[in-house]
């Protein structure tokens, strides 16, 4: 899947590009820096484990986990973790 965000930028940046002194692009460029300057936001991604946690499921544990929260197995299977503590 392609990030939507990237997508976004590249979009503005081309835009910038064609249309120099337009001043709301320059507004939008600068809103694109500050968001990758921004912590990411852990909600953002929904649920999510620690890879340690993910590390200590054996097999049945994480099929019983797609089961019952998909959303937290999709995640981990799609290695989005949050920040170990």
């Amino acid at each position: 899947m392609t990030n939507k965000y990237e997508m976004l930028k590249k979009y503005v940046n081309e835009k910038a590009r064609l249309w120099k002194d337009d001043e709301s692009i320059q507004d939008i460029q600068d809103l694109i820096k500050q968001l990758d300057k921004a912590e990411p936001d852990e909600e953002q991604d929904g649920k999510m484990l620690t890879v340690d946690e993910w590390n200590a499921l054996g097999y049945k544990e994480r099929m019983g986990l797609k089961e019952t929260d998909r959303e937290l197995f999709d995640n981990s299977m799609a290695h989005k973790f949050k920040e170990a503590k």
